[in-house]
């Protein structure tokens, strides 16, 4: 069921939104494989045409990259590790999850697109980018798995909401946006100074500074395991998913991020800004 769960994850559509924003971030195609090495996800960028997979049925191909990989973390091996397949090399991040090896985030050094490809500084873009999705999602497994009361205990600190927070909370009417954010403050997904800023700096309302975190930053459950971010989050605030594309729109106009494609370049933007809590992704 657990492995039946993360399959769903990795094969969802946000993921794949996911993956072509951190693929621009790692200078070549990102993508999420089982522990046997079979492709579950892959970016946009991705060559149709890749000389690892030929001669596969590409109804259930598999990459060979991560099944020598694979081989190397059954001997011990610590991740990320490096290898060179064609004369490309490969940055391969395992996904640890419920005890277990579930499966690997693969960067490769090829330039596809618009992307930069290969460099000097190719290798450690490559480790930044495979390490940093790998743990984004064993950040959310953990969570699905756990549910809010995995941060709720957690009272002391940075993690309580002291007066201050409460006092800026009090100036939502609406008790749900309330609850949600400090459920968000809660789980580190933004700090009381983010939502400070999102308000008084960029001026948002309240209700979209309740979708910016929903969206971006704190998405629903329902949203994570069926990948369908938009619908998911528009039946649970109650709207039309056309209403909350204009949300959205508006909430990337008054933050400047109309430039920016995928969530996850959002979410290093909040991180930058220091909107959301600097280990988001760690």
């Amino acid at each position: 069921m657990q492995v039946e769960l993360f399959e769903r994850f990795a094969q969802a559509s946000n993921l794949r939104e996911l993956l072509d924003g951190m693929s621009l971030l790692a200078g070549g195609p990102v993508l999420v494989t089982d522990p046997s090495g079979r492709l579950l996800c892959l970016p946009s960028c991705h060559p149709d045409s890749c000389p690892l997979l030929e001669g596969q049925s590409m109804r259930s191909p598999h990459c060979p990259v991560a099944q020598k990989v694979a081989e190397h973390a059954c001997n011990g091996a610590r991740s990320p590790v490096v290898m060179r397949f064609h004369g490309v090399r490969h940055v391969v991040s395992s996904i640890q999850g419920w005890g277990r090896l579930l499966g690997f985030v693969i960067a490769e050094e090829r330039s596809c697109g618009p992307l930069r490809g290969p460099s000097s500084q190719s290798l450690r873009h490559l480790r930044l980018g495979a390490t940093l999705l790998s743990k984004w999602i064993e950040r959310v497994l953990a969570y699905i798995e756990h549910g809010p009361a995995l941060h709720s205990e957690k009272t002391n600190g940075q993690d309580a909401l002291d007066g201050q927070v409460l006092e800026e909370l009090a100036g939502c009417r609406r008790a749900s946006t309330r609850e949600i954010l400090k459920e968000a403050i809660l789980a580190r997904k933004i700090s009381p100074h983010g939502v400070a800023r999102l308000r008084r700096e960029f001026g948002l309302t309240w209700r979209e500074v309740e979708v910016f975190v929903r969206y971006y930053l704190f998405p629903h459950q329902e949203a994570i395991q069926n990948g369908n971010a938009r619908r998911s989050l528009a039946r649970h605030l109650g709207i039309t998913e056309g209403t909350l594309r204009v949300y959205l729109n508006e909430v990337r106009s008054k933050l400047s991020l109309q430039a920016r494609r995928g969530s996850l370049s959002i979410l290093l933007w909040a991180r930058e800004e220091r909107i959301a809590p600097s280990d988001i992704l760690s």
